[in-house]
């Protein structure tokens, strides 16, 4: 019997280009020219639909700069590939762009909130943003499509969800999804909450949330043993968190704007491979699942994050948290164990 690939999520990185210049951000550093090609993207669907894949994301930059993705999409949604986009949400201020998506086949569409007011979306991005991000939802919902709204937690914004609750509430919006701020392997960034502050503010977010009656989901990045016990078995079991990281299960792939693949977006210039054949192919894929490159790199992250994570019951749940939080932190010191 054939093995059924693990993968089934592939990342597009269209252009690295923004209007944006948040200080958090993984594409900071990047080089604003770099575009990805389209008729190689499309060949690269093309092998990515033989191998099975069921999810294609759209990713920037700033996706919805990108000239082809329309286009693009509808490419990805004719293969019967779930299409999403995660944007800054600026040009969904075009009404005809908002249809043009859903008609396009994007099943989901990631909207990042950078504050819960002007000031603070020019402190954090350079630029106001916020009531453009609201009128881009809600012309997304009128054209037939429920969006997400992602809100990033960094250290200067831990107080900011009862904020968030009341803009939501006076806007009629829903459908969140929050995040802590990981660091980008060349550097650590002041952004950042300690580990033992974001178990108990994702307690703080967790009671906030429930009590609002919005709609959320937090990704975990952090070991599960840092939630405090009395809320652990409960958040855990309450269908509201995600956890886990596609490079240990194998379940994802990230395409950079050249067609390098990297580890995950927080891997900027640091591909597995430093050559890209001249088209991606089923062959190619396959073989790249099981090369060198990628089995020394999972081989290392079996080691991380701390001993005291290979006995813990909790493994399989959250593996120790994001792999680059190790690069900064001594994790013998946060891995506590239950």
């Amino acid at each position: 019997m054939k093995k059924e690939s693990l993968l089934t999520t592939a990342w597009f990185t269209v252009n690295r280009n923004c209007q944006f210049h948040c200080e958090w951000c993984y594409a900071k550093e990047s080089t604003p020219s770099q575009i990805m090609d389209f008729e190689k993207a499309k060949s690269t669907v093309d092998a990515l639909h033989k191998k099975g894949i069921k999810k294609i994301i759209l990713i920037g930059g700033e996706p919805l700069l990108y000239k082809n993705i329309i286009t693009l999409a509808e490419y990805i949604a004719k293969k019967n590939i779930l299409v999403s986009i995660a944007t800054n949400g600026q040009a969904l201020k075009n009404e005809t762009l908002c249809k043009n998506i859903v008609l396009s086949g994007v099943k989901n569409v990631n909207i990042s909130l950078k504050g819960t007011s002007e000031n603070e979306y020019e402190h954090n991005v350079g630029s106001k943003g916020l009531q453009t991000a609201i009128d881009g939802y809600h012309n997304l919902k009128n054209a037939g499509l429920n969006p997400t709204l992602s809100y990033v937690i960094v250290s200067r914004n831990t107080d900011d969800i009862k904020r968030l609750i009341t803009l939501a509430k006076e806007n009629n919006l829903d459908n969140f999804s929050f995040q802590y701020v990981k660091p980008v392997i060349t550097k650590n960034s002041p952004e950042i909450l300690d580990l033992f502050d974001m178990g108990k503010n994702l307690c703080n977010i967790y009671d906030l949330m429930n009590e609002s009656g919005l709609s959320y989901t937090i990704e975990i990045s952090f070991p599960l043993c840092l939630i405090p016990k009395e809320y652990r078995d409960e958040i855990i079991s309450s269908g509201h968190i995600y956890t886990g990281c596609h490079i240990r299960r194998g379940s994802g792939m990230i395409f950079d704007t050249d067609f390098k693949i990297l580890p995950c977006n927080h891997f900027v210039d640091m591909p597995y491979k430093k050559e890209v054949p001249s088209q991606i192919n089923i062959d190619y894929i396959n073989n790249f699942q099981n090369s060198k490159e990628v089995t020394a790199f999972k081989d290392k992250l079996r080691f991380y994050p701390s001993t005291k994570c290979s006995t813990c019951e909790l493994w399989d749940k959250c593996g120790g948290g994001c792999f680059t939080r190790w690069l900064f932190k001594n994790p013998e010191t946060y891995c506590i164990g239950i």
